[in-house]
């Protein structure tokens, strides 16, 4: 987690992760490049027209295109989504915190803007 440490992209970029992650399933537990047609409960329809059923699917997708294999209206996007991210830096040398001060996660709580609903 960046708060509580350095934050690291691995060297041979962020798809190593996944990479490792699907390195340790075996062949029939992923299955790579297949468009999704359609979601029903456990069951997946892919474009080709194959029908697998799955004890669990997990989705990493928009909500936009989650609604479209699910069946559901397509919600509207937001027109515009702010965020801002900002990193400092010190010279430990200087803090005079103690070690449980340093671990700090500061917010914005002035703009009603920030504030998640």
């Amino acid at each position: 987690m960046f708060f509580s440490g350095d934050g690291a992209v691995p060297a041979n970029g962020i798809s190593a992760i996944p990479n490792q992650l699907a390195g340790h399933l075996e062949p029939d537990q992923i299955r790579l490049n297949s468009p999704v047609q359609q979601l029903s409960g456990n069951t997946i329809r892919l474009q080709n027209g194959e029908v697998l059923r799955a004890g669990t699917i997990v989705l990493a997708v928009d909500a936009a295109q989650s609604a479209t294999l699910l069946g559901n209206p397509v919600v509207p996007e937001p027109s515009f989504n702010k965020t801002t991210c900002t990193y400092f830096a010190a010279d430990p040398t200087q803090l005079t915190m103690s070690p449980e001060q340093k671990k700090l996660l500061l917010l914005n709580t002035t703009e009603v803007q920030s504030c998640i609903m």
